[in-house]
């Protein structure tokens, strides 16, 4: 079962834990950045302590005809890519393998060749990006994918990745999840900007923190204790298509 809490609860807490309750000297518009920055510190560690992934989700692209490079639209919640697979009607999904960036004109490297699957071309994708310079959109950033060689129209392609951390916004309403009560961190992590801004001690909480990272780290990989993650095999993972499709 979910630990969850709202953004009004977080704030509760926090104003306990750094002893601020009923004080103006933090408001509460200031808390609700710090538990922000404290959830997106939580959500990076759960990454990287991943084993099976805890934010994953899927987005899914159809080629056109033509074009080569798409933007990676996700209702603006990508945050980092996991994997591409091609899909092909019944059959299995295909993984699709990334191309290096100093091999995005080395025609050769994707000349035809003797294969299993025939004389073909390996397809690869690269992900990158663009920032807007237009209003009202001046500095966003957008995820773009492009293939190489150029896909024939009509493919379906997933996109498996991980959203960018929740930004909580609406006290009442808005709930950040805890798992198994790993919320702890953001309520210490957030008493703590609360004391550094009062420049009172922070000692007893960083001690605290250290304790909760420790933990989070040796469990949070442990999602599926059963299956652990183990080295893959990417060796003749490749899909191909004639290269003047």
């Amino acid at each position: 079962m979910s630990r969850t809490r709202t953004l009004n609860e977080l704030i509760a807490e926090v104003r306990q834990r750094s002893d601020m309750v009923n004080s103006d000297f933090v408001t509460d518009a200031e808390l609700t950045r710090y538990i922000n920055e404290s959830i997106s510190e939580l959500y990076d560690m759960l990454i990287v302590a991943k084993g099976q992934e805890w934010f994953i989700r899927e987005a899914t692209i159809t080629t056109l005809a033509d074009q080569d490079s798409y933007e990676i639209d996700t209702t603006h919640d990508f945050y980092l890519l996991l994997g591409v697979d091609l899909n092909s009607g019944a059959d299995t999904p295909t993984p699709l393998r990334p191309y290096m960036l100093d091999e995005r004109h080395d025609r050769t490297h994707y000349s035809a060749r003797p294969s299993a699957y025939g004389n073909t071309t390996n397809l690869r994708y690269r992900l990158s990006g663009t920032v807007k310079s237009t209003a009202p959109n001046i500095g966003t950033y957008n995820h773009r994918i492009t293939f190489k060689p150029s896909p024939p129209a009509g493919l379906s392609v997933t996109l498996i990745y991980i959203p960018h951390a929740p930004v909580l916004a609406t006290g009442a309403t808005d709930v950040w999840d805890g798992f198994n009560g790993w919320e702890e961190y953001v309520v210490v992590d957030s008493a703590i900007k609360c004391l550094e801004k009062e420049e009172s001690s922070t000692t007893a909480l960083e001690r605290r923190k250290e304790r909760l990272i420790q933990r989070i780290n040796g469990l949070a990989s442990a999602h599926d204790d059963g299956f652990p993650e183990r080295v893959t095999d990417v060796t003749g993972r490749f899909v191909y298509f004639p290269y003047d499709v």
